[in-house]
């Protein structure tokens, strides 16, 4: 191989972008870097035991002819790889106005959703893109002006989810040195060369600016530095992840509890984390900022009983938690003298009853945990359609994605035992179950009447609402997903 595909074949080997038997849709906009990505993978997908599952192309409807034009060119390209081909038309411009973005927003989440129509369509495993490390200095640079933090200075993954960015560690400059010398064609977007575009103003004025500053090695030194974010991004994620089960619960009721006191508890330096985590369990996770984050945190610190209007959320204090419900849903109740509502002191009168006796479900299915209180339904899905689905829970409703094949067909539910012991997701080493829902503040009548998932050898997957064994959970290769839901019986599934 000549030096570009071996450089390619490193990032893909580096970060385990390809396997065995894994199909790639392969997103072509007829640009050197997709042309040069296609071309590429001809070859090197079938070295990692993998195939061409075909070529994708969104027509923006943005640029008249110019834009039917590019699709020709794309669908000849497939053409002479003898790959299926889709064209995935888009309304740019509408959803624009409808959703009151910009065009340069809607474009990019109208993109991605057609690749994810395109992979379902083509039973893809993986989707490639053809950004290169120039664009991912480009993506950091812009972040940092916009004031992201780590998650969003650590630039674009090399994977996420289904999309894979095996040009991510060379330069534009070698792409178009590697188009050039085999002869290959492509097409000039001249929108590309818009500085009215904020990511083409840094490209073409902003970048050359700081590089004739900081040297021409600048672009690597900004990826280099992405790397390092995501390591961080990575940590802060997981300690997050097992902070928030404690600090945020659902309800049947409709809403969801805010523990202020074990909030509290978290490490100062992890607290706007755990808060940007529990956001992101109750909206959207495109609609969670930082405004968002802080204005939660001075929530946290008002008087009894005021109450809030945080992004389609109606926050409420009430004693040490805040009370959390869709707006407008009228479901805030009212605290009583003593801080506490009518419904919670109802809650928590009765007494504890005996441990679950265990059940066997097998994958997929459904079954009614009686003396929990709660319904359970397990379903598989490819790992796509799951990350498709960027909603909130349910009010009521514990979730969990499980790596499927790690997890088998069948598994248990039952209560805890003595010498239970399992190494949440995050955490440094194994711990006893009893020890987790000491620290997590479980009641001690209700501690044996929490489901235990385990697989049918009985290791333990899921601790629900308190966290997820790490073996078991959904890691980078993953194809197929176990997702579990708990509702609790009578609430909203």
């Amino acid at each position: 191989m000549t030096r570009f595909p071996t450089r390619v074949w490193a990032t893909i080997t580096r970060h385990a972008m390809l396997a065995e038997g894994d199909r790639v849709l392969v997103a072509v906009s007829g640009g050197a870097d997709s042309v040069a990505l296609l071309h590429v993978l001809a070859t090197l997908v079938p070295r990692a035991g993998a195939r061409l599952a075909g070529v994708v192309h969104v027509h923006h409807g943005l640029r008249g002819p110019e834009a039917d034009a590019d699709a020709a060119f794309c669908e000849r390209l497939a053409a002479d790889l003898g790959v299926p081909f889709d064209l995935v038309p888009v309304d740019v411009s509408g959803e624009a106005r409808r959703r009151r973005w910009s065009i340069e927003r809607t474009a990019h989440l109208l993109r991605h959703a057609a690749y994810r129509q395109a992979a379902r369509t083509r039973m893809a495993t993986r989707i490639a893109l053809g950004h290169t490390l120039d664009d991912q200095a480009e993506t950091v640079v812009l972040r940092f002006l916009r004031g992201a933090g780590t998650r969003g200075l650590s630039g674009m993954w090399p994977v996420h989810g289904l999309v894979v960015r095996p040009l991510l560690e060379v330069r534009r400059a070698d792409v178009e040195h590697y188009v050039a010398t085999r002869g290959l064609t492509w097409r000039d977007d001249a929108s590309n060369r818009d500085t009215a575009i904020a990511r083409n103003r840094v490209r073409h004025e902003l970048l050359p600016a700081l590089t004739s500053v900081a040297g021409a090695s600048l672009p690597e030194r900004l990826a280099r530095q992405a790397d390092a974010w995501r390591d961080d991004e990575q940590w802060l994620a997981a300690c997050a992840a097992v902070e928030v089960p404690s600090v945020l619960t659902p309800d049947a009721d409709g809403g969801w509890w805010l523990d202020i006191a074990r909030l509290a508890d978290v490490p100062p330096m992890l607290r706007r984390r755990v808060r940007l985590a529990a956001l992101e369990q109750v909206l959207p996770r495109g609609r969670v900022t930082l405004a968002l984050v802080n204005a939660l945190e001075r929530v946290e610190r008002s008087a009894e009983g005021r109450t809030a209007r945080l992004g389609g959320l109606d926050v409420r204090r009430q004693g040490r938690r805040l009370r959390i419900v869709a707006a407008g849903s009228g479901d805030i109740p009212r605290p009583s003298r003593k801080g506490r509502t009518h419904r919670e002191r109802s809650a928590s009168s009765g007494s504890g009853r005996g441990e679950l006796v265990e059940r066997v479900v097998a994958v997929p299915g459904t079954l009614e945990v009686e003396d929990a209180g709660i319904c359970m339904v397990a379903s598989v899905l490819r790992r796509e359609a799951w990350e498709a689905d960027a909603g909130p829970l349910a009010p009521g409703t514990w979730a969990v994605a499980l790596d499927a094949d790690r997890v088998g067909t069948i598994i248990r539910v039952r209560g805890r035992r003595p010498g239970d012991r399992m190494r949440p997701v995050g955490a440094p080493g194994s711990q006893k179950i009893q020890d987790l829902m000491v620290n997590r503040k479980v009641p001690r009548r209700e501690r044996d009447r929490v489901p235990v998932v385990t697989t049918e050898l009985g290791q333990i997957a899921w601790v629900v609402g308190l966290a997820v064994g790490e073996e078991f959970a959904v890691q980078p290769h993953t194809t197929a997903v176990l997702l579990l839901q708990a509702t609790r019986s009578g609430g909203k599934a």
